[in-house]
């Protein structure tokens, strides 16, 4: 068993009370190895993922590593650019509404986006898909 402290605010609420009341912090002994691991939320952007647009083992790992992550439960966020090359004949395509058309500047060139979502063969994991023409549809 491992043991860790923790110092953590006590508060209390009573009836009524709009807020709680906050005390001085307690020391709180806990079976660490029986904690749950914190869910992380990620946001893993890359220039190729497998099997959308691969060139090397870049596109394999930007592959597998998210997947692993999502089926562990933490929350992943995938992004790719849609490049004209993907082939889109086995994906449910659904454009992100909040994510359309957004204006932006880089340096003097000016471009719009938008964010494609699909999802990853095989996967429940959701891949966001950026649509800027100008940049990749060459």
């Amino acid at each position: 068993m491992e043991l860790s402290l923790f110092f953590c605010p006590v508060s209390v609420r009573r009836p009524g009370d709009a807020a709680p009341l906050l005390f001085d912090r307690s020391l709180v002994l806990l079976d660490s190895s029986r904690m749950p691991a914190p869910l992380l939320r990620i946001c893993f952007v890359a220039s190729e993922v497998a099997p959308l647009a691969k060139t090397g083992g870049l596109a394999d790992v930007s592959s597998a590593l998210p997947r692993y992550l999502h089926a562990q439960g933490h929350e992943v966020r995938l992004f790719l650019p849609f490049y004209s090359s993907i082939d889109t004949s086995g994906l449910e395509l659904a454009p992100l509404d909040s994510v359309r058309d957004v204006p932006m500047q880089m340096g003097t060139r000016r471009f719009t986006f938008s964010i494609v979502m699909a999802r990853l063969a095989g996967s429940t994991l959701p891949i966001h898909l950026v649509h800027c023409p100008a940049l990749y549809q060459r």
